[in-house]
């Protein structure tokens, strides 16, 4: 019964080979055999967790959205991922314009140098933060959004160490 499954892109490097290929042929059929359903595939924005990362397949938020356009699917905008981008948030949304299925509302937060130089943290301390406790212009975003009548789901997609998931009284 749910309306949007939420798909993350592959770490792949090349979309006409290997992983790559797989993924984009199977996502595609699977979308052409939803037709009909209430059910729509939305495409997730990657973050980058390293530098290589920005060579993975559909990482820009310009190239998402031509993929999306020219396959027919809707776009999920996660906040903190289009921030480990350094890319606007206000901005990359006219990416997302006219194509946003669901939001994952999260903030992101500067780190120390020690925790920046272990990306398998990045998640958990730096990424899906509370909702201002980082530097994404979120109130801004929200009422943008509020002004574009966006009226899909919000989810606040949170890190278990933003939640302090260790102090039972948090």
């Amino acid at each position: 019964g749910a309306p949007i499954m939420v798909v993350h892109m592959p770490k792949a490097w090349d979309a006409t080979a290997g992983v790559g290929r797989e993924f984009v042929d199977r996502l595609v059929s699977e979308r052409k055999n939803l037709d009909g359903s209430s059910l729509q595939i939305a495409l997730e924005n990657r973050p980058r967790f390293r530098a290589r990362d920005a060579g993975l397949i559909l990482t820009t938020p310009q190239e998402l959205r031509g993929f999306a356009d020219a396959h027919d699917f809707p776009l999920t905008l996660d906040t903190a991922h289009i921030g480990t981008l350094d890319l606007d948030l206000i901005e990359s949304y006219d990416y997302f314009r006219g194509r946003l299925a669901n939001v994952h509302l999260s903030d992101l937060r500067d780190v120390s140098p020690r925790i920046e130089a272990q990306p398998l943290l990045h998640s958990y301390v730096k990424q899906h933060q509370l909702p201002g406790a980082g530097k994404l212009p979120l109130r801004n975003f929200i009422a943008m959004l509020a002004r574009e009548k966006y009226s899909g789901p919000m989810t606040f997609e949170l890190s278990p160490t933003a939640l302090n998931i260790w102090n039972p009284r948090a």
